[in-house]
């Protein structure tokens, strides 16, 4: 996270998974995420009731089942802006995919990523196009 922030010429993404505390912005990353939005952005959250835990095969002593969450998890994005924009350039569809991958998710953010023109979209898979 320090890297994206300090290195804004450098592509750099970190998604991260954070308890949300009823809306309270107590930890270290929502105080970076208050102070830096250029660079942080939330994406979504988890709802307590949808989260679910697989069973630990390397824990000896590991509980039968695991309590429930207490608490949603946020789904949240540390990134600089060339890391949008290779996204951007490289996966048209990323944010669209991220969200397929994740569906119990609730997407609360629309994510601000270099416009591509549909014309150089469709080029951009033509196989005629040569380098």
């Amino acid at each position: 996270m320090r890297s994206t922030l300090q290195t804004a010429y450098t592509a750099t993404a970190t998604f991260m998974f954070l308890s949300n505390w009823n809306g309270v912005s107590a930890n270290a990353y929502m105080k970076v995420v208050k102070e830096y939005p250029e660079l942080c952005t939330i994406l979504g959250h988890i709802h307590k009731a949808s989260l679910s835990y697989g069973q630990s095969n390397t824990w000896v002593v590991a509980p039968t089942a695991l309590p429930p969450s207490e608490w949603d998890i946020n789904i949240l994005v540390i990134w600089s802006s060339e890391a949008r924009k290779e996204l951007s350039e490289s996966s048209f569809d990323w944010y669209r995919e991220l969200k397929e991958s994740i569906p119990e998710a609730v997407w609360i953010t629309p994510v601000k990523t270099l416009h591509i023109p549909k014309a150089f979209k469709d080029k951009h898979n033509d196989c005629t196009l040569t380098h």
